[in-house]
């Protein structure tokens, strides 16, 4: 699967749904036209952050610009999930179920390597709910989570929610790869 291709063409469609030219996407976003451009042209990666910030202008989920089926029962195997990597490809998410119309949650499994940390810029809320909560389950690893000024420590089989329209930033500091599942509900 091209995500590259994915996130080009759900951009384009959405954009147009909401009669927004890229000059507006761009302000809404923070993101420039140039990089709008060459995202919907398809020569560029975009990044995960990126992506966020598209998807907070647009005020859809962030999974709605990789979207790719609407078909609501079937199993997904992790080779058949949308990934996408950091710039170092320190830290991997894959994801699992995509937001929409039926669906008001995303659920991805994240992977982050040791000693690394990875800087989320913070969802947006999107339909109704004014809230982005995110639900992080730890499969492997120690998790060192900070949540604006406020730091958690979650270790295996624990699990933490929070305020998913604040800023905040995952770091491995345990002794293995850190793996988690992850929710992000809106």
């Amino acid at each position: 699967m091209d995500i590259n291709r994915v996130i080009a063409n759900n951009l384009i469609r959405i954009r147009q749904e909401k009669k927004l030219s890229i000059n507006k996407l761009a302000e809404l976003s923070g993101i420039s036209k140039s990089v709008l451009s060459q995202i919907e042209k398809q020569t560029t990666n975009p990044t995960i952050n990126t992506i966020w910030k598209i998807s907070s202008g647009l005020n859809v989920s962030y999974t709605e610009l990789m979207n790719t089926s609407d078909d609501f029962s079937e199993v997904i195997q992790k080779n058949q999930t949308i990934m996408q990597t950091s710039d170092n490809n320190c830290y991997r998410i894959f994801c699992y179920f995509q937001s929409n119309e039926q669906r008001n949650f995303e659920l991805f499994q994240v992977e982050l390597d040791i000693g690394q940390s990875h800087h989320s810029v913070g969802h947006s809320s999107i339909g109704p709910s004014s809230k982005a909560e995110e639900y992080l389950l730890v499969i492997k690893g120690e998790l060192t989570l900070t949540v604006g000024d406020k730091c958690f420590v979650i270790n295996q089989d624990e699990a933490i929610s929070f305020d998913a329209t604040k800023e905040h930033v995952y770091k491995n500091t345990g002794v293995d790869m850190l793996v988690i599942a992850m929710m992000n509900h809106y």
